[in-house]
């Protein structure tokens, strides 16, 4: 078994839901890989077997188990939380399968999948041997095999080997099984909890390396877009920045450009963040977006991330919100005005400071640093904007232009408490 006996990462993956897209129980299926460094896992399994003796006796770690008792889940992933140990999920929205698509058929979209799940996994460096939970007969495990092998093993630059196992032997498995559980509760709608869902979220994503949606699909929208007075215009506007998003990330994924790659990376975690997370979780600081990157193999200093990231997105028609949280993919009739009024507080003050710096040599010198033709724009501008109304603009001084991010103390204290 290639890489078995040095293997540098071990993987548990399991699933919540089904892949039969008629299943009306659900519609998203989700599969979750946890990973755990080789020193590490047996820790991970003690901390499992250690949690399980004392909250079920010794049983198996299974969100069915738990179920709709929130307490007790929450319980558990208190627990969770402390052991050592990353996952990456894949959220299937079986409502946008395609009937032509291919994968109607159980055994084609369980493979598809896998195969997706298992291109997130060659971001890990080192050897990989990957368990997963037995799934149908042994024919079909085989044909999985033989599959993944032409599928996905050129992706992997170290060794990758994968086995179908009985998960009652491993708690790693257990654990994959209860975090595709608990993310249900997270992302379905139908059985999300106001208090509970947030609360599992944020431990939940303290072990999340990433994530991924599928299907994307374009929304369809009229060749004339309606008047801000019809009641369709901001389901519309939604679908057409959804569009024009999507469009971004379909046209360039492939793009050998390393600026252009990491601008996709960012967009893909964004677009994510604003298909699946509640509103505040929408928004991502920019430190961990360059952390995101690095994970890609992406070196980025903050500076630099800002002005061709963040700005090259924008300058490509994407409309990236910003705010003291961090940034947001702008989908919605209330992000964009989010977006008006985050840029009106550096804006206006920026403006407002010229004025005064204007004001003052005019006073001192008796001359008009404005006068010259190329800074007729500004001048036009100043002039539009009374003193008074300037002065008003003064107090909502909050942001360094550069970075986009709050100067005081006290907004940055609210920043790290938010996160």
């Amino acid at each position: 078994m290639p890489g078995y006996n040095n293997t540098a990462y071990w993987v548990y993956v399991d699933e919540f839901g089904t892949v039969n897209i008629k299943d009306p129980s659900s519609d998203l299926y989700i599969e979750v890989a946890v990973f755990v460094k080789d020193e590490e896992r047996q820790a991970l399994e003690n901390g499992i077997d250690e949690l399980c003796q004392e909250l079920c006796g010794g049983a198996e770690l299974k969100s069915s188990r738990v179920g709709g008792d929130h307490a007790k889940r929450l319980k558990y992933l208190n627990r969770i939380g402390n052991l050592p140990f990353q996952y990456f999920a894949l959220i299937c929205n079986k409502k946008l399968i395609g009937e032509d698509s291919g994968l109607i058929f159980k055994k084609s979209c369980y493979k598809n999948l896998h195969k997706k799940l298992n291109q997130m996994l060659q971001r890990l460096p080192g050897n990989v041997h990957c368990l997963l939970d037995k799934y149908g007969s042994p024919d079909f495990e085989n044909s999985c095999k033989e599959y993944f092998e032409k599928a996905t093993m050129e992706l992997f630059h170290t060794d990758f080997s994968f086995d179908y196992v009985d998960d009652k032997k491993y708690r790693g498995i257990q654990l994959a099984d209860f975090i595709a559980g608990s993310l249900s509760y997270c992302f379905d709608k139908q059985k999300k909890d106001a208090f509970f869902s947030p609360a599992f979220r944020k431990i939940l994503k303290s072990h999340e390396l990433d994530h991924f949606c599928y299907p994307r699909q374009q929304q369809l929208v009229s060749d004339t877009p309606p008047c801000i007075q019809d009641e369709s215009f901001a389901d519309d506007l939604r679908d057409r920045l959804y569009n024009q998003a999507l469009r971004f990330l379909e046209e360039n994924e492939n793009n050998d450009d390393e600026c252009v790659q990491m601008q996709w990376y960012t967009l893909k975690r964004l677009f994510d963040a604003s298909e699946l997370e509640d509103e505040g979780l929408r928004y991502i600081y920019a430190d961990k977006l360059i952390e995101y990157l690095k994970e890609y193999g992406y070196i980025i200093g903050k500076r630099n991330f800002t002005v061709d990231v963040i700005g090259g997105l924008r300058r490509a028609d994407i409309i990236i919100a910003g705010s003291p949280d961090g940034y947001k993919l702008a989908l919605s009739l209330e992000d964009v005005n989010e977006y008006l009024e985050h840029n009106k507080d550096i804006i206006l003050p920026m403006l407002h400071k010229l004025a005064k710096a204007r004001s003052n040599i005019r006073m001192l010198m008796n001359y008009d640093i404005l006068e010259n033709a190329e800074y007729a724009d500004l001048k036009d501008l100043i002039e539009k904007l009374s003193e008074s109304k300037l002065d008003s603009y003064a107090m909502a001084d909050k942001f360094d232009v550069d970075s986009s991010e709050p100067l005081t103390n006290e907004i940055q204290s609210q920043q790290h408490e938010k996160e």
